[in-house]
């Protein structure tokens, strides 16, 4: 089983990740195939953040530049940057980790996530192919291949990645969301709803996304008087 979660160190504030947006990336543009001469992403200054993300910061870095040629001190600065949000320097050091291991399912699974919450969803998708050739039983990269081809509007492509997550897990409740969001796409509400009865489903973490769908797949099945209920139930799903 992949382990999704990247380290997680003190986060910035609010303002303090709004001004990371605003620091320059450090030349890591136009990588270079030899380890030693590839650019390492890290933000111009780092005076006014949290000093203990600063240290952080500064040891992942140093552990790079040390060993350009491993791909951990990559993966591990790849994983400080997405803890805490600083997606366009997290990409160039996943990108840098899977070229040197293409075969690490984990860092390939971690890259496909930062595209996809950079907005590149194509790349992305490109990337979760990696992760299915190499781990092709892992259901949760299917449910987001799933959902990354919905947003794209290839609904009977969508069904496939989430009909496989739940062949591999048939209690993975985001492969079955997933088809019920299909399922609405395509104008079956009352299919959508079929998928929304389960109480284990309604029970769960993604109980508030269920009773959004359900809310919506009533409203197209013209019984407003029950939707509404739904929908207040399903509010802050996203």
């Amino acid at each position: 089983m992949l382990d999704l979660a990247p380290t997680v160190g003190p986060r910035p504030s609010a303002r303090r990740t709004t001004a990371w947006g605003l620091l320059l990336l450090a030349a890591c543009a136009g990588q270079d195939s030899d380890p030693a001469t590839r650019h390492v992403p890290a933000p111009t200054a780092l005076s006014g953040f949290d000093p203990t993300l600063v240290v952080l910061i500064d040891d992942a870095l140093r552990a790079v530049r040390q060993a350009p040629a491993d791909p951990h001190t990559w993966r591990d600065l790849g994983q400080l940057y997405e803890a805490h949000l600083m997606l366009e320097w997290a990409l160039p050091a996943y990108s840098a980790a899977v070229e040197l291991d293409p075969s690490d399912a984990r860092v390939q699974y971690r890259l496909a996530m930062t595209r996809i919450h950079h907005g590149d969803l194509h790349g992305g998708l490109k990337s979760l192919d990696e992760v299915h050739r190499l781990e092709p039983d892992y259901g949760p990269a299917w449910c987001k291949r799933g959902t990354g081809l919905l947003d794209l509007g290839r609904g009977s492509e969508a069904r496939t990645a989430f009909e496989r997550a739940l062949a591999i897990d048939p209690a993975n409740s985001a492969g079955t969301i997933g088809l019920a969001q299909v399922a609405l796409q395509e104008g079956r509400p009352e299919r959508a709803l079929e998928r929304l009865q389960s109480e284990a489903l309604m029970d769960g973490p993604n109980a508030p996304l269920a009773h959004r769908l359900r809310g919506k797949a009533l409203f197209q099945l013209g019984r407003e008087e029950e939707a509404p209920g739904e929908i207040a139930r399903g509010q802050g799903a996203r």
